[in-house]
C-alpha cells in the first residue's frame, strides 16, 4: 500500500470513527498510549531476621517491592504497581528460603489497590499448586492477603500465576513450529528490543487467515494456557484439523508484550502502556508490527475471516460481536457458541456484545479488515483442565463451522 495512502488511512479512522473511550474498568487515561514512565524494581535479595530467611525478586516475571519482618516467622510483602494509574491486576511474585526448615506468616500488601491471584507455590518453577482457600486470609479493610508458606533451603517460588516468562514462549513458539512445519516471522521488536513473533501454519497460500493471538497483558496466565490448548488442537493430527489446515492459513502472534511478562508488570507494556487500548493511535511499536502486517497483507488481496484474541479476568468470559455487525464471516460467533455449548454439555458461555468505542484490538480488526473478532476471557482461577477442555472445544467448534 501507498505510504501516504495508508498514514491518511490511519489518520481518518481516528478522526472519523466512533469516539473512543475507556471501559468503566479501565483507570483515567488509559486510552492515551504516548510512552510513559515506569518504576523498574531494583532486583535484589531480601535477607530478614539476621540472614535466616530470605526473599528474592531477581528472576524474569518477578515483582516484589519491599519487606518487612512484623512478628517472629511473620512478614509483610509490599507489591508496588510499574506505574499509576493503572488496571487493579496485582500481579506478584518471588522466592523464598531459609537456613532450616520452618513455617511463615505472609501478607501480601499493595497499597491503594485489592488482591487479586491465589498464590500459587512452586518448588522447581514449572509445577504449581495453589494455597488452599481455607489457609487464606483476606483483610477486607487494605484488601491485603495473608497465609502460611513452609520453607526449607531450597527456594519456594510465590507466583500470583504459573510463570511463563518471554522465554519460555518463545521456547513453545519453536518447538510447535519445528513440529508442525510452521514458518515464522519477527514483525518487529518490542520497545525493550524482543521480537515480536509471528508464526503461519495450515495453507500458507490460502487467501483466508484465521489469527490467534494474546499475552498483551503480562498476568494473564490462563489466556495464555488457553492458546496453547487451541493451537495444537488446530494443529493436531485428527481429520478435522488436517482437513481445516489445508483450507485455511492460521497465523498466531502468541505474546505481544514480551517486555511487560519478563519485568513482573501489572498491565503495562515497556512503554508503560496497556497495549490493548493502543490500536487507534498506534503509539506502540508491537501494536504497529502486527498493524502493518496486516494491513499490508489484506492490500494484497487477503481475507482475515476470524481473530481470537487470549486474555483472563475474573471468570470465563466471551466478549462478542452483535450478528448484525458486517464482517467476513457475520453471524459466525453465535454458531460457535452454540457449537460450544453442544461438545461440553452443561456449560454455558457467559458472553457480552463487545465495546466498539474502546481501541482495544477489535477495534482495528472490525473497523479495518471486517474481522469477525472474538475476546476470549479465560477465569483466573478457573481449574486448569477446564481451560484446556474449554479451549479445545472452541478450537474444534470454529473447525467444524468453518469446512
Amino acid at each position: 500500500m501507498n505510504r501516504f495512502l495508508f498514514c491518511l488511512l490511519a489518520l481518518l479512522t481516528v478522526s472519523c470513527g466512533p469516539t473512543l473511550k475507556e471501559t468503566d474498568y479501565d483507570p483515567a487515561g488509559a486510552t492515551e498510549t504516548q510512552d510513559r514512565p515506569i518504576s523498574y524494581e531494583v532486583k535484589r535479595t531480601f535477607r530478614m531476621d539476621k540472614g535466616r530467611v530470605s526473599f528474592s525478586n531477581e528472576y524474569s516475571g518477578a515483582r516484589l517491592s519491599a519487606v518487612e519482618q512484623t512478628g517472629p516467622d511473620a512478614y509483610t510483602l509490599t507489591i508496588l504497581p510499574e506505574n499509576e494509574p493503572i488496571n487493579k491486576s496485582a500481579w506478584y511474585g518471588f522466592q523464598v528460603w531459609g537456613t532450616s526448615p520452618r513455617q511463615l506468616k505472609l501478607t501480601l500488601s499493595y497499597p491503594g489497590y485489592k488482591h487479586r491471584y491465589v498464590p500459587k507455590l512452586s518448588t522447581d518453577g514449572s509445577q504449581w499448586s495453589p494455597v488452599a482457600a481455607s489457609d487464606l486470609v483476606l483483610d477486607t479493610t487494605t484488601f491485603s492477603l495473608t497465609f502460611p508458606v513452609s520453607i526449607t533451603e531450597k527456594p519456594l517460588w510465590v507466583s500470583a500465576q504459573e510463570r511463563f516468562p518471554s522465554d519460555s514462549v518463545y521456547a513453545w513458539e519453536e518447538r510447535i513450529g519445528r513440529e508442525h512445519e510452521g514458518v515464522k516471522l519477527c514483525l518487529g521488536y518490542s520497545h525493550l528490543g524482543k521480537p515480536i513473533n509471528l508464526t503461519n501454519f495450515g495453507n500458507l497460500g490460502s487467501s483466508n487467515w484465521i489469527v490467534v493471538m494474546g499475552r498483551q497483558h503480562p498476568p494473564e496466565v490462563t489466556g495464555y494456557l488457553a492458546t496453547q490448548a487451541f493451537m495444537e488442537t488446530v494443529l493436531g493430527e485428527s481429520e478435522l484439523a488436517k482437513s481445516f489446515r489445508e483450507k485455511f492459513r492460521i497465523v498466531m502472534i502468541p505474546m505481544l508484550n514480551p517486555d511487560g511478562i519478563d519485568l513482573g508488570h501489572w498491565r503495562q507494556s515497556g512503554g508503560g502502556v496497556d497495549l490493548n487500548r493502543d490500536w487507534a493511535n498506534f503509539h506502540q511499536p508491537e501494536t504497529r508490527a502486527v498493524r502493518d502486517y496486516l494491513i499490508n497483507t489484506v492490500a494484497e488481496g487477503i481475507s482475515v475471516d476470524v481473530a481470537i484474541d487470549f486474555h483472563s479476568t475474573d471468570s470465563d468470559m466471551y466478549y462478542v460481536f452483535t450478528d448484525d455487525m458486517q464482517t467476513h464471516r457475520q453471524g459466525f460467533t453465535s454458531l460457535w457458541l452454540n457449537r460450544i455449548r453442544a461438545i461440553i454439555p452443561g456449560y454455558e458461555p457467559d458472553t457480552e456484545a463487545t465495546d466498539m468505542a474502546s481501541p482495544s484490538a477489535k477495534y482495528f480488526f472490525f473497523n479495518e479488515l471486517r474481522t469477525e473478532f472474538i475476546t476470549y476471557e479465560v477465569g483466573d482461577e478457573t481449574p486448569r483442565e477446564e481451560v484446556t477442555q474449554r479451549a479445545e472445544a472452541a478450537a474444534i467448534a470454529m473447525m467444524e463451522l468453518m469446512q
